[in-house]
């Protein structure tokens, strides 16, 4: 009983364990599941923000290309005004004194057209590193779109495997819970089936006492028709002689 006793309690308390520890890593599955839908969520966004930065950079570009035309143009303006303002400083020189107050004016076209041609150089540059600039941030935002895509598709295989160890969890927890309930059921039956067990124990020790009797009696009846077979043959000795002895008479 003792015995029985123990078993069962430690089969109890070993289930007790199994299912504290499966039920904390089903609830610690669930949690994981929940950041890294979280992360996931996190991600998208960062997806969609990144697109439209690409988007923002693209019409950037597309207004740096319209600039750097405008300011080719410019450019272009700049360099033609200071022919025209240096032929007609030529003119003006060929004009003598009459000529001199409009040579004045050429002069300052001219200048105002050298600064025109380098505020539009200057404007170019920056345009040009701006353009440089971009393409960096494109080809980073490429990049980062590239490593999101692949985060995305880590993290659908890490959902995939958090939903297969929750399901095998949960299963596990109603397996333990099951072996808890036979246990408890096997706390309850074990009183009767101890019981079976010394009736069962009662009644082999009647028939070993009944078996012993009756071999008793038997080994007796086996004697008695010893001796009664010993008897008898004795009488047939008897008897033989008995006719024997008739026989003379006879004769």
């Amino acid at each position: 009983s003792s015995a029985l006793d123990a078993a069962i309690g430690t089969v109890s308390d070993n289930a007790k364990q199994i299912e504290q520890v499966s039920d904390s890593t089903f609830k610690l599955t669930k949690n994981g599941l929940s950041s890294i839908r979280e992360l996931e969520e996190k991600a998208a966004q960062t997806n969609r923000i990144i697109k439209e930065v690409r988007s923002d950079i693209d019409e950037l570009s597309k207004r740096s290309k319209n600039i750097t035309s405008i300011v080719k143009v410019i450019s272009g303006v700049a360099e033609q005004t200071r022919l025209l303002s240096l032929n007609a400083s030529i003119e003006a020189a060929r004009a003598g004194e009459a000529g001199r107050g409009f040579a004045v004016v050429a002069e300052e076209v001219k200048n105002l057209a050298e600064k025109t041609a380098a505020a539009a150089h200057n404007i170019a540059n920056i345009v040009k590193e701006n353009e440089q600039q971009t393409e960096m941030t494109v080809k980073k935002a490429d990049s980062t779109e590239i490593i999101i895509s692949e985060q995305n598709d880590a993290l659908e295989k890490a959902i995939l495997s958090f939903n297969e160890i929750s399901d095998s969890m949960e299963a596990l927890v109603k397996k333990v819970q099951a072996i808890k309930l036979s246990t408890g059921e096997m706390v309850g039956h074990k009183d009767q089936v101890l019981g079976a067990i010394q009736n069962i124990s009662s009644v082999s020790q009647q028939t070993a006492a009944t078996t012993q009797e009756v071999t008793a009696s038997f080994d007796k009846q086996v004697h008695e028709m010893k001796a009664f077979q010993k008897n008898a043959e004795q009488l047939e000795k008897e008897a033989q002689r008995l006719k024997d002895a008739i026989s003379i008479f006879k004769v």
